[in-house]
């Protein structure tokens, strides 16, 4: 329509009608309508992939610092919160609960304080609210309850307009088990004192009798029972190279000596000048703990707090490293000083073929 149509039929209806007002005004208020809920659907759908992103990363940060903990210092990290949540006087920042069922639940509020909050090293911005649920997890084994495992849930509430969302995401914290001392690693870092050696052409060996058998992990992974026991004086040795031995049996042929590595794992000593073996390549040293549980006692090897005092010409990078035998007694050798040590001791030395 034109404008002189427009004017001739305004000039013929002698103005506007009541009804084209009411149909404007109509029409207007429907567009508003429409697009103030278009604009508020996006806006919550902002906020609500924003927040989720926040919670999301909030979850993630706390489950990777626990992650970074050793068990006791996780145990240590939850004593402390419960103690912060005991103190008489003090403006509560956190709500802990428990049950008869070894289970805890721990509740991160935010609102409640004006300071800023941080749980495992996380801040908590208002606006969510974490809760942390942890039970001791026993396996099959229920009549002996040991600590040794907690199994995580972990949720982070928010709100998005009046719906209450949340992200939850689990894991578990179990105590570090290990052995008297680190485990044999076969690897180039582990060959640092011989370059040239190929870590793929490793062969484990282990004593039988006065003899020195292969083991053949594809038809008897019971082999490596046994294959070594640095309480008794046996440490765990390799071949590498050529390797001759009996095809039935599995028994070495005189002479493998001169391609035989033994490991020499993280040592160092504790206060009272005795070995002790570190945990991987840390200061921590390894210890022998009795867990007791109703009753019920179970002997373990785990990761001390307590650190180990370095030896001479001990640098470690790794868990340990590899000797050629006929190098232990080389004092032109490096590292002879720090091996020697260990092959003279009382407790673990010396190694005898």
């Amino acid at each position: 329509m034109n404008i002189q149509k427009f004017l001739s039929k305004l000039k013929s209806q002698k103005g506007v009608t009541g009804v084209d007002i009411v149909v404007s005004i109509t029409v207007i208020t429907l567009t508003i309508v429409v697009v103030t809920a278009i604009y508020t659907n996006i806006d919550l759908t902002s906020k609500n992939v924003n927040r989720t992103a926040g919670a999301t990363r909030i979850a993630t940060n706390i489950l990777e610092e626990i992650e970074k903990m050793y068990y006791d210092e996780f145990k240590e990290e939850i004593s402390e919160i419960e103690e912060d949540f005991n103190k008489s006087g003090k403006e509560y920042i956190v709500e802990v609960s428990s049950d008869t069922n070894d289970t805890k639940k721990i509740i991160i509020n935010p609102k409640k304080v004006s300071k800023t909050v941080k749980f495992f090293n996380t801040k908590i911005p208002k606006g969510y609210l974490v809760e942390m649920k942890l039970q001791n997890a026993y396996g099959t084994d229920t009549g002996k309850k040991y600590d040794m495992v907690r199994k995580i849930d972990l949720s982070v509430k928010y709100n998005v307009g009046e719906t209450e969302e949340k992200v939850s995401l689990s894991t578990a914290k179990t105590l570090e088990l290990c052995e008297v001392c680190n485990e044999p690693e076969i690897s180039r870092e582990t060959f640092a004192l011989y370059p040239n050696v190929n870590p793929n052409t490793v062969i484990p060996i282990k004593r039988v009798g006065n003899s020195y058998k292969i083991i053949n992990e594809t038809e008897d992974k019971n082999d490596y029972i046994g294959w070594y026991s640095y309480e008794n004086k046996l440490w765990a040795a390799i071949i590498v190279g050529s390797l001759d031995y009996d095809e039935t049996t599995g028994i070495l042929k005189d002479g493998f000596e001169k391609n035989m590595y033994v490991w020499i794992p993280n040592y160092g000593r504790d206060n009272n000048g005795k070995f002790v073996f570190r945990y991987k390549n840390t200061d921590n040293i390894i210890k022998n703990e009795l867990l007791t549980k109703a009753g019920e006692s179970k002997s373990i090897y785990t990761m001390s707090k307590q650190t180990a005092k370095d030896l001479e010409d001990c640098e470690f990078e790794v868990s340990g490293y590899w000797i050629k035998y006929t190098d232990l007694n080389d004092n032109r050798k490096e590292g002879y000083e720090y091996i020697k040590q260990l092959n003279d001791s009382k407790e673990y030395g010396p190694f005898e073929i």
